[in-house]
């Protein structure tokens, strides 16, 4: 079983330092962490799609969900 995770922002603009603290303290090796700066409109990301490559059956993916403006937590 392998471990991976998953961090995501639209832009380089944008920062993915809190994303990857949080995988990083799962914890996840940095090796073992996905990033793509890129938009959420399409899973036709590029780390993303080479991610589900690596994936086998039994594999855990972590992803930090940030729950932006009109976004409302699942309880």
């Amino acid at each position: 079983m392998a471990i991976y995770g998953y961090a995501r922002v639209s832009t380089r603009d944008q920062n993915v330092d809190r994303q990857i603290d949080a995988l990083k303290a799962f914890p996840l090796a940095e090796q073992d962490i996905y990033i793509d700066y890129f938009t959420g409109a399409t899973f036709e990301r590029p780390r993303y799609q080479e991610l589900l490559g690596c994936l086998r059956a039994g594999d855990v993916l972590v992803v930090r969900v940030r729950c932006g403006h009109g976004c409302s937590p699942v309880r």
